[in-house]
């Protein structure tokens, strides 16, 4: 009997010719496959292959108002295709998930409005407002299935009121979910954390089926969005006494890039087969002091894939091969002082943005 095996070589090949919602299945029922396809060599050959686009929006707040451009390391030429230029007001984009699909709110104070696009078809749907005597907090988009479209939206909010503080309260947050294939927010439990544990400002981490914010104490809280529950992980010791620590995504799992004194940077991945499982373990390590001394207050920002780093600048991002050494400067136009990263992957095929039971309903109103 012939052996079914296909080397690593093969396995290369036809994976840089898949579609991402394919390659995206690949990585999650093969360790090989999610090993391969991380690598810098592989996303550009696959988005040459495959037409994608692979890179980030930055945006950031300049003049009392959201600006965003998109920037790519494997697409250099994407910039000037993909923006927000087609939606009808000005927005700060919220969320971003991993299909290529942006959760965006209108800059307007009178009345919020939110939006649900596709860049790069330059698709978009106005979605239902949530409770409009909430406060939002944080908020977070999941794709749960491709084909056909669907997704679900996460938000933590505060009613316009504070209770009395106590060391013994909780910091409660009321719990939203909007899914797609219903077009509806439904609440569900709010989030009772201990005392003034606050989820950081960053948009939040989509690894494994839960979104995941780092808080103020170094813990991280993680909403598993199908089953509706959230637990606080801590972490170990050592990566607690860092100077600085941020949560970041690498190869599909959660990361910590942890900043010590010396200027040296480490990444750290969570690990593991089981949920009770997964460890900490370190991956890799980089000295910060060059790059320092070009870029006074640098900071390893995300992970374009398993070899580049994004390293944020002053009015700049530097994707940062620290296998080869090899690096890139991308100036930001009319950026300055602080942005937020959100990585984006996406394919130019129109999708169906607003859901089964809300295409139906559309398609019968208009006869």
């Amino acid at each position: 009997m012939e052996s079914s095996y296909i080397s690593s070589d093969v396995l290369f090949e036809i994976l840089s010719r898949v579609s991402l919602q394919t390659l995206g299945r690949g990585r999650l029922l093969s360790k090989e496959c999610n090993k391969l396809t991380y690598g810098s060599k592989f996303m550009q050959l696959h988005c040459q292959r495959t037409g994608t686009v692979s890179g980030f929006f930055i945006q950031s707040f300049v003049r009392n108002k959201h600006i965003s451009t998109f920037v790519s390391s494997d697409n250099p030429h994407a910039s000037r295709l993909i923006n927000l230029d087609f939606l009808p007001h000005p927005v700060k984009i919220e969320a971003c998930a991993k299909q290529g699909i942006l959760l965006c709110t209108s800059q307007y104070p009178q009345q919020t409005e939110y939006y649900i696009c596709k860049p790069t078809t330059k698709q978009w749907q106005v979605l239902p407002n949530p409770n409009p005597h909430y406060f939002t907090e944080r908020i977070g988009i999941m794709v749960v299935a491709s084909n056909p479209l669907r997704y679900k939206i996460v938000r933590f909010s505060k009613s316009n009121y504070y209770p009395k503080f106590h060391d013994s309260s909780p910091y409660n947050l009321h719990c939203e979910i909007f899914d797609s294939e219903n077009w509806t927010w439904k609440q569900s439990k709010d989030v009772n954390l201990p005392f003034y544990e606050l989820l950081d400002f960053k948009p939040a981490i989509s690894v494994s089926g839960a979104l995941h914010w780092k808080t103020n104490s170094r813990k991280i809280f993680s909403f598993d969005v199908e089953k509706q529950s959230w637990e606080l992980i801590s972490l170990p010791k050592p990566l607690c006494q860092t100077e600085c620590c941020e949560l970041v995504e690498y190869e599909g799992k959660m990361g910590l890039i942890c900043l010590k004194k010396d200027h040296y940077m480490e990444l750290w991945v969570r690990e593991g087969h089981s949920h009770r499982r997964k460890v900490w373990s370190k991956r890799h390590g980089m000295d910060m002091e060059g790059f320092e001394r070009e870029e006074p207050l640098c900071w390893v920002e995300a992970f374009y894939n398993a070899d580049i780093a994004v390293i944020r600048g002053f009015c700049k991002v530097i994707f940062y091969n620290f296998r080869n050494g090899d690096s890139d400067a991308v100036r930001l136009e009319k950026m300055f002082g602080n942005y937020h990263l959100f990585l984006y992957q996406s394919d130019w095929e129109p999708v169906n943005l607003m859901g089964k039971e809300h295409s139906r309903t559309l398609s019968q109103n208009r006869y």
